[in-house]
């Protein structure tokens, strides 16, 4: 069962993005490519397995978690004005992952307890949105504000939870279509 394998490694390689996003940041260029690729791929062999919206999930998570990686690592990309649509790309992987998180949970009651990935998602959403409004200031949100703490923390705990039901998931009888 490849799947179970690749997701539950891929949500620790994302455990380890979270946690070094609050640590040192350099980890996180390794951890999240590998994180995006074992995911992605692990959400695609459950789509062809149950069908449903999990091979949707894994293209988004390949496609926008590249186009971000691409963004933060390629200078171009990341001087452009664009940049600030990025968040964007991990905010609609995230949802949809969430939504495989809660069509999961009768597999494995664990899923659900990854949903708490949804107080990231509204925090990232919050502070996509609060820096288009008038005055914003780019130290409303430093680094190690207990905000973006709390995000990582929501996060480090979902991917966790994320990796254990993986293991225990079992697909194998199941055709959502």
């Amino acid at each position: 069962m490849a799947y179970r394998a690749l997701l539950a490694i891929g949500f620790i390689f994302s455990f380890l993005t979270d946690v070094s996003m609050v640590t040192l940041i350099l980890p996180a260029l390794f951890t999240y490519p590998v994180s995006i690729l074992l995911r992605g791929f692990g959400w695609i062999f459950i789509g062809r397995r149950i069908g449903g919206f999990y091979y949707l999930t894994g293209f988004l998570v390949l496609v926008f978690g590249a186009l971000l990686y691409l963004s933060i690592v390629y200078e171009p990309i990341r001087d452009s004005q664009l940049s600030r649509m990025f968040p964007l790309y991990w905010i609609i992987y995230s949802v949809f992952e969430l939504l495989s998180y809660i069509s999961l949970g009768r597999l494995s009651s664990l899923f659900y307890a990854a949903c708490i990935s949804i107080l990231g998602i509204a925090m990232v959403a919050y502070m996509m949105i609060s820096q288009t409004m008038p005055g914003y200031s780019q130290s409303e949100h430093p680094a190690s504000s207990p905000a973006i703490l709390a995000l990582f923390a929501t996060l480090s705990i979902s991917s966790l939870a994320a990796s254990i039901s993986s293991l225990k998931l079992r697909v194998d009888s199941l055709y959502i279509r």
